[in-house]
């Protein structure tokens, strides 16, 4: 039995404590949030100082540093914002713990090199939760483009678009990042690994404006272009300010043009459209069936409990994480200095 505990109990952290309930593989035995009200939703009791019991037996805590002190944990799924995963990874590293990580792994490269180093020197598994390795249509274009059948990539394109819900309300942290860390990264990750090749040169740039005038710091949109190792360009456009009526929540599109035809990959469409008073489609990252939660989280975190329990590599490892903050690096560093730059991080690129 592989004893878990989860840090942050945020929409994500809530999300994937139902699926360790629901892998007999999995006992959830703690939890931690900063936010006394979230404990308190979580476990339905009241706090005796920093811990108390609630939940199904689940232990709660206000600081992670002294659940993973105090308990005998085996894991641990680390749901913080963008910005805060450093030292709860090095912590749990430091500590033989086994670590699924939220994208991105790091917000520089050298907070990145830093987790990956403590990871390595630790010899635990360590996974950033770079859900799109678990779509079945990116998984069967990473197929057909392996087939040799398309011929050669000519180009990619890759849009990532999420309603204004996301910076506006969703996210109370959105100034602390931006669409190349929130966004951005799933479609660096996803792209390097249909390509199955390290990038070379970024150049990027912004817009901004809207959501600075509402008093949140940060970018309504990146756009980027991108050269790859083997050749290939792709272009890159991430926003956060679709309007509430759009037909996703979030969307991402992928476009890969090949000598021998074009493959496109889409998952907003799949398959489900609801007409009211607006047009919709329902973005199914998770869906819940006859009792059970079914779709990409629930496939990453049972990909994540398999090369726990079984001893293996994981599909999104954390050097896949970092030559992904690399890119991100990049794309950051280009839109400030208004030049084309080089990553200058390039490691292999894991999962099948």
């Amino acid at each position: 039995m592989i004893r878990l505990g989860i840090v942050g109990l945020g929409y994500m952290g809530l999300a994937y404590s139902r699926l360790a309930r629901q892998d007999d593989r999995v006992s959830l035995i703690a939890a931690c949030d900063a936010d006394e009200s979230r404990l308190n939703s979580f476990g339905g009791a009241n706090l005796e100082g920093s811990r108390g019991s609630g939940n199904g037996g689940v232990t709660r805590y206000f600081d992670y540093r002294e659940m993973i002190d105090r308990e005998a944990l085996d894991a641990v799924y680390i749901a913080l914002p963008d910005d805060l995963h450093r030292d709860p990874v090095v912590c749990a590293a430091g500590r033989g713990l086994h670590i699924l990580v939220e994208k991105p792994l790091a917000m520089s490269v050298a907070d990145a090199e830093l987790m990956v180093e403590a990871i390595s020197r630790a010899g635990v598994v360590c996974q950033v939760n770079h859900v799109l390795r678990w779509f079945p249509p990116l998984h069967a274009a990473k197929q057909r483009l392996a087939s040799g059948g398309m011929g050669r990539v000519l180009g990619v394109t890759a849009w990532a678009h999420d309603r204004l819900v996301a910076p506006t309300r969703r996210l109370t942290w959105a100034s602390r990042t931006s669409p190349i860390w929130f966004q951005m990264t799933h479609l660096l990750d996803a792209v390097r690994w249909l390509l199955g090749s390290e990038v070379s040169e970024v150049y990027a740039v912004e817009g901004s404006g809207f959501l600075r005038s509402q008093g949140i710091d940060t970018p309504d949109f990146v756009r980027a272009m991108i050269r790859y190792s083997g050749g290939e360009s792709a272009y890159f456009d991430a926003s956060w300010v679709y309007p509430e009526k759009a037909p996703s929540v979030a969307a991402r599109l992928f476009e890969v043009v090949c000598a021998g035809g074009v493959i496109r990959v889409d998952t907003e469409r799949q398959m489900l459209d609801v007409t009211t008073d607006r047009y919709e489609c329902p973005t199914f990252f998770g869906a819940d069936m006859y009792g059970r939660v079914t779709g990409l989280f629930a496939d990453a975190f049972t990909g994540f409990i398999d090369a726990v329990a079984g001893g293996t590599a994981p599909v999104v490892s954390a050097m896949d994480g970092l030559a992904v903050v690399a890119a991100a690096a990049a794309v950051e560093k280009s839109i400030r200095e208004r030049r084309p730059v080089c990553p200058g991080v390039s490691v292999g690129v894991s999962g099948g």
